[in-house]
């Protein structure tokens, strides 16, 4: 009897060194892709089904998006867990040419550049909304032009952010270019300054 109960604990305590080398693996394999910039930040608080519209767009998946928009998705629905839509999650991509490719298939399909989330935003604050290494100021700016291009409205304000520049309900109200201003991306918010005149 002693004998088996000493083989259950080396088997319950190896079960246990392996989930936990396991997840050292799997977390620093997920911290190292984030980390690199290849898919939007919007993943680490996506909690919803690796086959819907959403992560398909936040993977940059673009057959996915297709299919899901060709099977009837709403192409400007708001996500309920993010509260965006599916062009400003492509506005997150943080590699340009992605964000550039993922927002003309979404705008092609008929998503509108001026449908506001919940706080009130339109696609143009979340161009800025996370600062990656990957994507340049003057990327920045030439995704801004796309969208303003396509008769985005520039002069908007949103319900509120916090100290840090994040969108959030009852936070401070600002403008588009305070909300560049404030995340200290001066080239962007001179841009959208001289774009309004």
């Amino acid at each position: 009897m002693k004998k088996i109960s000493i083989i259950v604990l080396i088997m319950i305590m190896f079960y246990v060194v392996a989930n936990m080398v396991w997840l050292k693996v799997v977390n620093n394999n997920i911290d190292e892709y984030l980390d690199k910039d290849n898919i939007s930040r919007e993943l680490i608080s996506y909690e919803g089904k690796k086959t819907n519209l959403e992560y398909y767009i936040i993977t940059c998946n673009y057959k996915g998006v297709e299919k899901k928009l060709n099977q009837g998705e709403k192409v400007n629905q708001i996500f309920k867990k993010s509260g965006k839509t599916p062009l400003m999650i492509a506005a997150t991509l943080p590699n340009f040419k992605d964000a550039i490719k993922m927002s003309q298939i979404l705008i092609k399909e008929g998503a509108d550049v001026n449908k506001k989330d919940i706080y009130g935003a339109n696609v143009l604050f979340y161009v800025g909304y996370y600062d990656y290494e990957k994507r340049t100021s003057e990327e920045n700016i030439k995704l801004l032009k796309y969208y303003i291009d396509k008769d985005v409205e520039i002069n908007i304000r949103v319900d509120g952010v916090d100290n840090d520049g994040n969108l959030k309900k009852n936070g401070k109200r600002i403008s588009l270019i305070q909300f560049y201003k404030d995340k200290k991306m001066e080239k962007e918010a001179k841009f959208l300054s001289e774009s309004v005149k």
